[in-house]
């Protein structure tokens, strides 16, 4: 395993933890988004634009998209606003979390598999 194959397995592992965290507690102080991921903080170069960048991300590099598209990422964070707006329920919100932390757990065993990180 190459230095940024480990760099980012050990960067999509603490994002696998932080989406742990979030399904554990979703009305808690974690949140969805760039300034929270350690993957966006690493790979999105244009912190004040989200989703301009991302080269060098492993979401990036198996959707081939920026900004976590092509995951269940966006509709986790729409959600997360709904609930803060008190205009959805904590289980839908969990269930949505829930769908990019399986993303993310099946992306770390697919690069593990592969060899890429």
């Amino acid at each position: 395993m190459t230095t940024d194959e480990t760099k980012n397995l050990n960067l999509l592992n603490e994002s696998i933890e932080h989406w742990q965290r979030m399904v554990a507690d979703p009305a808690g102080k974690e949140e969805p988004g760039c300034f929270t991921c350690p993957l966006c903080l690493e790979y999105n170069n244009e912190r004040h634009m989200c989703a301009t960048t991302c080269l060098g991300c492993p979401i990036m590099e198996d959707t081939s998209k920026k900004g976590c598209a092509g995951t269940p990422y966006q509709v986790a964070e729409d959600l997360h606003y709904e609930l803060e707006a008190e205009e959805t329920d904590i289980e839908t919100v969990r269930k949505a979390y829930r769908a990019e932390l399986d993303y993310l757990v099946g992306l770390r065993a697919k690069l593990t598999k592969e060899g890429k990180s």
